[in-house]
């Protein structure tokens, strides 16, 4: 069971993809929604650890789609990394400038995306970011336009097996997506990619999955 008043959702048969119906609530991403992160010496050492563990292994440039307060970025950079990054929070993004990371922009990714060439980066990551979107499958296809031949993209999301576990603490409702292993394989498909890496985190239930741009043409 879900848990009340989370909401009305629509499941694929074929795939099991979850969707929330409603509206887009764009004000859960004010400093708010970020005050429970900033500073926290937990944030800092998963992002590292997620760095070290879901990047190629050779450096070059890395895009973060929905960088929030630049965690990830930070973490990338010392490994070597020539870090992007976008957030649809602007008090975010100033909390990341102020750090240092100074090629993050402020806006939705559907339009900053285009800014950059085809095939610009090396990798792409989205963490825990896809589960808010409610086209996340158009977004994925950008991120892969993006990525030269060869490159990764890293998305770190919850993992829906537990979706009808009433303790399972991603019934929120800024998120929209939920996916298992089974529908991250039906994506790498849709996508034309390879997958590089899907592995589950039980004490967080949550799902890491990478895709490898092979060239495919998806569907």
């Amino acid at each position: 069971m879900i848990p009340p008043g989370a909401g009305t959702f629509q499941q694929c048969v074929k795939c099991g993809w979850i969707r929330r119906d409603g509206p887009y609530l764009p004000y859960h991403y004010d400093l708010g929604y970020f005050q429970g992160w900033l500073g926290s010496p937990g944030a800092r050492a998963f992002n590292a650890g997620m760095a070290g563990r879901f990047l190629p292994p050779e450096p070059g440039r890395l895009l973060e789609v929905g960088a929030g307060m630049g965690f990830f970025l930070e973490a990338a950079a010392e490994l070597g990394w020539e870090v992007y990054g976008n957030d649809i929070s602007p008090e975010a993004c100033n909390i990341s400038l102020a750090k240092g990371v100074t090629n993050i922009r402020s806006g939705n990714f559907e339009t900053l995306g285009r800014s950059y060439k085809q095939g610009f980066f090396q990798a792409v990551a989205m963490i825990h970011v896809i589960e808010h979107l409610k086209e996340p499958v158009e977004t994925a296809r950008e991120c892969r336009r993006l990525l030269s031949d060869g490159g990764w993209l890293y998305l770190h999301t919850p993992d829906a097996a537990y979706f009808h576990d009433i303790t399972w603490p991603h019934h929120v409702e800024e998120h929209r997506s939920f996916f298992t292993r089974k529908t991250m394989e039906v994506l790498a498909g849709n996508l034309g990619m390879d997958i590089v890496a899907l592995e589950g985190f039980p004490e967080l239930r949550e799902l890491a999955v990478v895709f490898c741009n092979t060239g495919g043409n998806g569907r």
